[in-house]
């Protein structure tokens, strides 16, 4: 543990390199049960995935499969569908039990209260509606802020507009070049600051909320619907640190995706060289295979990030308890 009790500095907070580097420290100390974690939650929605696209080979096929009246194959599918969304529900939930396990991992081995993979998964399993519930709530929460950006983003173009249209009915001094220059820059720099807006409120609002999963992997809470509020509480005055977390850790995992990247296109040709694909249906396989790798690799890293950034918000409050939760 004096490694990572290295990176963090006592009262004060980390910064994002710091944060970055332990949960790459972290990481490197314990990868297998990392990786383990990650294949599990990543096989969950496989899973669910494939019974998707079982239902809709079998429906399109041949509608007269099952040899029922129509009436009857109307049930069929929407029983049929109802048993393919439980199962999604189900599959969901166990891969987020999964991702909050490593959480709850990193957490202790900086408070020094090392688990097991299995003891931290069978805590987390037991919390599995929970941690579904506080998902629903925060994916919930993010549409409503993507909503309340949509409606701002319409005002300021209403503005704008409005003021197109005054300005367009006085006479100015100027040429018709001359004008189309000033319309142009002013649209690049109205369409520049309305991105960077979006941008950074919708980062801004993932950083509030950042540390939710850790807060329910560490503690037995009860109302899971006040878990994004204490989320919220505790980044309190630290989104700009938080985005700047996040901002660095995508650019540590550029270069891996860059060399996946690399890599599948490699081996893509030597496969279209092998065995004779369509252009199209490689480069599926090949997109495919490189989302398949980089989650499986990088997503680890990015829970692992969420224990860390918790642990330093709760180490920086006074008074607050950081034990970790084992029964």
């Amino acid at each position: 543990m004096t490694n990572f009790e290295r990176l963090i500095p006592l009262n004060q907070p980390m910064t994002a390199g710091n944060v970055v580097n332990a949960a790459i420290q972290l990481y490197r100390s314990r990868w297998l049960d990392y990786l383990v974690l990650s294949s599990q939650a990543l096989l969950w929605l496989f899973i669910a995935l494939a019974l998707w696209g079982m239902l809709g080979v079998v429906f399109t096929a041949n509608p007269n499969t099952f040899g029922f009246a129509s009436e009857h194959q109307t049930g069929l599918v929407v029983l049929l569908i109802v048993i393919a969304i439980l199962a999604t529900v189900y599959c969901g939930a166990r891969s987020l039990v999964c991702g909050a396990t490593m959480s709850r991992l990193a957490f202790g081995e900086l408070q020094q209260q090392p688990e097991t993979r299995k003891t931290a998964h069978q805590w987390l399993r037991r919390r599995l509606w929970r941690l579904f519930w506080a998902f629903v709530c925060y994916i919930i929460r993010l549409f409503g802020v993507y909503c309340l950006i949509s409606i701002g983003v319409m005002l300021i173009l209403l503005v704008v507009g409005l003021v197109g249209v005054a300005l367009s009915n006085h006479q100015l001094a100027l040429s018709t070049e001359t004008e189309d220059l000033i319309v142009g820059i002013l649209g690049l720099i109205i369409f520049f600051g309305l991105f960077v807006g979006i941008v950074f409120t919708l980062l801004w609002a993932i950083a509030r909320l950042f540390v939710y999963e850790v807060l329910l992997a560490i503690a037995d809470l009860p109302q899971v619907g006040k878990v994004l509020g204490q989320s919220w509480q505790l980044t309190k005055g630290h989104g700009v640190r938080i985005i700047r977390v996040i901002v660095v850790a995508a650019l540590v995992t550029l270069p891996l995706l860059i060399t996946l990247q690399v890599v599948m296109a490699l081996t893509q040709s030597v496969m279209i060289a092998i065995i004779p694909l369509p252009p199209d249906q490689a480069a599926l396989l090949g997109s495919y295979s490189i989302g398949l790798i980089g989650n499986f690799l990088i997503l680890p890293l990015w829970q692992i990030l969420k224990g860390v950034a918790c642990y330093d918000l709760k180490s920086c409050q006074e008074g607050i308890d950081l034990s970790l939760l084992t029964s």
